[in-house]
């Protein structure tokens, strides 16, 4: 899980240089003069390719959020598991150092009954 969380957020600072490389290309574009400040198509590229870092980016921080409370509730539940293995291991010792004791001692009667 901890691997799954690693990776993500590899992939998550991954996409930030590109994200913001095409960003500072878009606002180089946006100061141009204004014959050269035009919509074309290389603009428009520049736009799709912002808008789906973005989209990525939101997907895999989504991703990084589920990855973190999956771990963290994961950790709360072998924290539960242990906690219920050193109370039993408890009850076990109690069992075995006290209760054996007395039950050895415990006078009893064996009643051998054969049917004929």
């Amino acid at each position: 899980m901890e691997r799954c969380i690693l990776s993500v957020r590899k992939a998550i600072v991954a996409k930030d240089s590109p994200l913001k490389m095409a960003q500072t290309r878009l606002k180089k574009r946006a100061r141009r003069p204004e014959v050269e400040n035009c919509a074309d198509e290389t603009h428009f590229k520049l736009v799709e390719a912002v808008n789906e870092l973005v989209q990525c980016i939101k997907l895999l921080e989504s991703k990084f959020e589920e990855a973190n409370s999956a771990h963290q509730d994961l950790v709360t539940n072998k924290e539960r598991l242990e906690a219920d293995m050193r109370v039993k291991k408890n009850s076990l010792m109690i069992d075995q150092q006290w209760c054996m004791a007395k039950r050895r001692t415990f006078p009893f009667i064996v009643v051998s009954t054969r049917y004929h």
